[in-house]
């Protein structure tokens, strides 16, 4: 048996006597995560890994060396100990749960400067802290990067001890030039986050052969770019010196916006009055057009929702005008105000997905994620799956009628193109590694 079907049986186990696993979030060979309660009702999520090798040992001394962490960017760690399932040993950590991912909000959009300054302060906030007490954190990419309501952490199950080996299935996509050795250090971090930082500003990692120099990026991102990406892991510097240029680049940001000052009239007449009308307007595309995005991270909607109720108030306004105004005045501008407010008003609430829901498709290929040996635990994974991810569009398939294997199929029927796309995509986002398509009409 594959480890990532032991996981899936798993669920509903009780491990250690104080945390019920009820939903395999994700699986692979070497790790699983689940949904489970702590104490006081709320949603945690408890990491498990096998406890029979020397970087078991390591990984769980540093998750108990992290619950002594208290960061406001670092994902709290509740818990962290030694258990047996079925049988088999196993550490395991409990985390907080999170609202949202980093990844998922990049499937929709790249985030805005402002948003990506926020990101970065965060980030280089936790990896000084932990840089500096002699951590490492080894997963910095927008899969790991979590929301918890309006505040953006790092999480703290994947912290490693700078100078250590830290064994991997080869190279990812993060990883720094000099990972092939196996050992970790801050300035891996560092490159981890500059590569991070490309793809939250373009949703694309960037091409170091192509322009290493960013120039299509506008500062201080190029600075910050370069630096963090430089070859030799010597030359990028700390988190501290990344901070310095996001400081000191907000810090010039601010000198220009200050108000200049004034010009005499008899030098430049004509602008004096001009002048005054740009700061009392806001910019005029951006702001709208956040109002409407599908998704926010971690909650920079606050401001679209003071935008959407000053609209409403002006409608209300218009179908109500004051006593003075005369009767057929309003008669114009009411329908197309009402009109443009009314679609904002009503929208239905989005669904809970982290997906959009992919149209039907027609063929006899399908994606099974999860395979099962009686009919009852596959829907209850199916049922599980959509109610927190509907996007998914999972459902029961077996392809012997009645009798086993029973799968959940992900997407329903498709061609054979769409089923490897939805194959990687379902393994990027974290469903089980060995996910698999294939062609049942055969």
């Amino acid at each position: 048996m594959t480890m990532t079907r032991f996981w899936n049986e798993l669920e509903s186990v009780s491990l250690a006597g104080r945390y019920r696993l009820e939903e395999c979030l994700s699986a692979t060979e070497t790790d699983a995560w689940y949904l489970t309660r702590i104490e006081d009702g709320r949603r945690a999520a408890v990491r498990v890994m096998p406890d029979h090798s020397l970087p078991a040992i390591e990984q769980l001394s540093a998750w108990q060396a992290a619950m002594e962490f208290e960061h406001p960017y670092l994902v709290r760690m509740l818990d962290a100990g030694r258990a047996t399932a079925d049988g088999t040993p196993l550490i395991y950590a409990v985390c907080e749960y999170p609202d949202d991912f980093l990844a998922a909000v990049l499937e929709e959009r790249a985030l805005s400067a402002a948003e990506a300054r926020e990101l970065l302060a965060a980030a280089l906030g936790a990896l000084r802290f932990l840089h500096q007490r002699g951590f490492v954190h080894t997963a910095v990419d927008p899969a790991h990067i979590m929301a918890f309501g309006d505040c953006i952490k790092l999480p703290s199950d994947s912290l490693a001890r700078a100078g250590t080996r830290v064994p991997g299935p080869g190279p990812a996509p993060y990883d720094p030039p000099e990972a092939v050795s196996g050992m970790v250090s801050p300035a891996g971090d560092l490159w981890a986050l500059g590569i991070t930082l490309h793809e939250v500003l373009t949703q694309h990692r960037p091409n170091l052969e192509r322009d290493a120099e960013f120039r299509y990026l506008a500062e201080p991102f190029a600075s910050i770019l370069r630096q963090c990406l430089k070859a030799d892991p010597a030359e990028r510097g700390t988190a501290a010196d990344i901070e310095g240029l996001l400081q000191r680049s907000s810090s010039e940001r601010a000198a220009d916006a200050a108000e200049p000052a004034p010009v005499p009239a008899a030098v430049q007449p004509a602008r004096a009055q001009p002048a005054a009308v740009p700061p009392a307007l806001p910019p005029p595309a951006k702001e709208p057009a956040r109002a409407v995005r599908s998704r926010s991270f971690p909650l920079w909607w606050v401001p679209a929702a003071g935008i959407v109720a000053a609209v409403v108030l002006s409608a209300v306004l218009l179908r109500n005008p004051a006593p003075h105004a005369t009767p057929t005045a309003p008669t114009t501008p009411v329908a197309p105000v009402a009109q443009a407010v009314r679609p904002a008003e009503n929208a239905p609430t989005p669904p809970a997905a982290h997906w959009p829901a992919r149209p039907a498709a027609t063929g006899a290929w399908r994606v099974v994620a999860w395979t099962y040996s009686t009919r009852e635990a596959a829907e209850k994974k199916v049922r599980s799956l959509n109610r927190t991810s509907p996007g998914w569009n999972a459902e029961l398939f077996a392809p012997n009628g009645d009798r086993q294997p029973y799968f959940v199929a992900l997407g329903g029927r498709m061609s054979r193109a769409e089923a490897l796309q939805l194959q990687q995509k379902a393994r990027t986002h974290g469903l089980p590694a060995d996910t698999f398509a294939r062609n049942f009409s055969k």
